[in-house]
């Protein structure tokens, strides 16, 4: 791919300026700016920031992507689509607020003057992840740089990560990992995040079943950021003990959901660019089927969590990868693995309402956070009330998934599921051997379908980084996507529907 000219963002069709108005009823901030002509021409006119927008009288610019640069200490410069406008202000001090407020939307450039790299803390086949300190603070971040030339399709990872970037810009809540800035050269797209240094939830888990108070502690917080998450018009679609990160390794309840890689905008009719997608073992039974869906996909995959933290074990007792694949796909969830444990009515009552395969009857956030299970735990809603997201709520944001006019065949063979031609070398669905712990299990479960990973990816030699540190995969940008075969012959059908030797039933992924 050759780099064009510009920021990797720029979109040479569109204009800079925008001829709209837009009336101004609460904005971040306003005031006069003068505006810089190339002809040296200078024109003092008010304008104000909001919903993401420079608005000035007739017109506004959409700051999304937009790249920001500083003029000296008296203005700043905005660049898209290859258009750019100098705005001046009229000291340093409103210079810096402007400043502030505009990066929250823009692209910045000179990563290295304001950031330093420290080491390497994750990586992935296409991306590195690095611990960066900021150089005026040495306060220490995330930092994962995305390079451009691995993108393999730009048609789709363009507008993949356009979209991760918008989700990731509106998140606010302390249960949800915080995009703090990002910053571009003419090799990389630097994404800097708040640095969470707990781990994942998995590597605490450890196969091992917990009292009902942990848990409820856990669950209360994961419930809460989905609830949030949900309320700002978001769907997950991916959440698994990877994509949740402990801030620290003191408290298990200061868990926060990441990588947005698979996040999307919900939408009433199922048009997503990215339909069928996730980690089997952890996805909602109609997302693999192929249904339109609703917000209820990830109470499901936070059910998934819950059954897993209190039996230490699957929902989904399998031998193979295929075979986890067909039971999700089914719903058939070991729930005799629950009579093992000492679990109270309200546990099982919960855990069942958030594992319900009808969508319309699984409980919401909004009911699950208000259950009789949280209430019995004492002091937990005491600990975690304060950090209860304060958002209206939309009811249009709940709304039940469309019912469907026919029952799909059982078989999940009638609806295969396959890699992109992109991963089909990287991705590898052979049997996997009987597991008899969680660790194991769930390594197996979280090996989705990797069709397209977007990583980040910085050359060693400009950081000096030592290929062979520790890399927790914890930090990586994943993205997996499900599609449906290509129509098979008859033959073919038949083929899958054998049955083998053990008795199981044999299909391709």
């Amino acid at each position: 791919m050759n780099l064009p000219k510009g920021s990797f963002f720029d979109d040479p069709k569109s204009n800079l300026w925008i001829k709209e108005v837009i009336q101004a009823s609460d904005p971040k901030i306003s005031g006069t700016l003068i505006k810089n002509s190339k002809l040296g021409i200078q024109k003092e006119s008010n304008y104000f920031l909001q919903d993401g927008k420079l608005a000035c009288q007739h017109k506004y610019i959409d700051l999304q992507n937009a790249t920001l640069e500083k003029i000296k200490d008296i203005g700043f410069k905005l660049t898209k689509n290859r258009k750019s406008v100098e705005l001046l202000t009229h000291n340093e001090e409103a210079q810096g607020m402007w400043y502030k407020q505009l990066k929250q939307y823009c692209i910045q450039r000179g990563f290295n003057n304001v950031y330093s790299i420290n080491k390497l803390i994750g990586k992935g086949n296409f991306a590195k992840v690095y611990s960066a300190s900021k150089k005026s603070d040495h306060s220490t971040y995330a930092v994962k740089a995305f390079d451009k030339l691995k993108f393999q399709d730009i048609r789709i990872d363009k507008p993949a990560l356009i979209k991760e970037l918008s989700i990731m810009r509106k998140m606010e809540f302390v249960g949800v990992i915080k995009l703090c800035e990002v910053f571009e050269n003419d090799n990389y797209i630097f994404m800097v995040c708040e640095l969470l240094e707990g781990g994942e939830l998995f590597n605490q888990m450890k196969g091992k079943a917990y009292d009902e108070k942990t848990v409820a502690h856990i669950m209360f917080r994961i419930l809460q950021s989905i609830d949030y998450i949900h309320s700002v018009g978001v769907l997950h679609r991916d959440i698994k003990p990877e994509n949740l990160i402990l801030r620290s390794k003191r408290d298990m309840a200061d868990v926060v959901i990441a990588d947005f890689g698979l996040a999307d905008f919900y939408n009433q009719e199922g048009d997503y660019m990215f339909k069928r997608c996730g980690t089997p073992g952890y996805v909602a039974p109609e997302l693999l089927q192929d249904k339109i869906y609703d917000y209820k996909i990830d109470i499901f995959s936070a059910g998934v969590l819950m059954f897993i933290m209190l039996t230490g074990q699957s929902p989904f007792k399998a031998q193979s990868y295929d075979e986890i694949v067909m039971k999700n796909y089914h719903c058939q969830i070991e729930f005799s693995l629950i009579k093992n444990q000492p679990l109270s009515e309200e546990a099982v009552h919960l855990l069942t309402s958030l594992l319900e395969k009808n969508p319309d009857l699984r409980i919401s956030s909004e009911l699950a956070l208000q259950h009789p299970w949280f209430q019995k735990q004492g002091d937990h809603k005491l600990i975690l009330a304060d950090t209860y997201p304060k958002h209206k709520k939309n009811s249009e944001l709940y709304a039940k998934t469309p019912l469907m006019g026919q029952e799909l065949n059982q078989s999940i063979t009638s609806t295969p599921l396959s890699v992109t031609p992109q991963m089909r070398s990287k991705s590898n669905t052979t049997d996997q051997q009987k597991e008899d712990q969680l660790t194991s299990t769930s390594r197996q479960q979280s090996q989705s379908l990797k069709i397209k990973k977007q990583e980040c990816i910085l050359e060693e030699n400009e950081y000096n980084v030592n290929e062979e540190d520790d890399v927790p995969h914890s930090h990586q940008i994943k993205m997996y996507q499900i599609q449906p075969k290509l129509k098979r012959n008859q033959e073919e059908q038949k083929q899958k529907q054998n049955v083998d030797n053990k008795g199981s039933l044999q299909f391709k992924i």
